[in-house]
């Protein structure tokens, strides 16, 4: 499973005991009509380094970014993702992956239907086992 596909399906069970019904994409949203939350991953900040009892450490760096009709509405799920991003580890059979925020949460713009989009920056280093 790729990085974001784990951090996305951890979001999701998240987001899902609080009774959200926030939806998570990955690159992009597949619709101008539809709002929710990205996760991009930034392949010029990616290092990998290899040891040589075979396991490697990557270093990666992901966008997240929030399309929705309030901009309060999306301050307030991006502070929600960004508090439950921050120092934590996720370990799944074959990876443990580390995370912590990078920057703050920033406006991007407003899209053409007054749709305010924000984001921020997330850190993850991935140990591969």
């Amino acid at each position: 499973m790729s990085l974001i596909d784990s951090l996305i399906d951890w979001l999701e069970e998240e987001f899902e005991k609080n009774n959200s019904d926030v939806k998570f994409y990955i690159d992009d949203i597949p619709s101008p009509d539809i709002e929710g939350v990205v996760l991009r991953h930034d392949p010029s900040q990616a290092k990998v380094r290899n040891y040589v009892d075979g396991t490697s450490l990557q270093l990666n760096s992901i966008g997240i970014y929030s399309r929705f009709s309030g901009k309060e509405e999306s301050r307030v799920i991006l502070k929600k993702i960004s508090n439950a991003l921050d120092n934590l580890q996720i370990d799944d059979d074959s990876t443990t992956y580390a995370f912590d925020v990078a920057t703050q949460i920033s406006y991007a713009y407003t899209d053409d239907k007054g749709r305010a989009i924000y984001t921020f920056n997330v850190n993850c280093a991935s140990t591969q086992k």
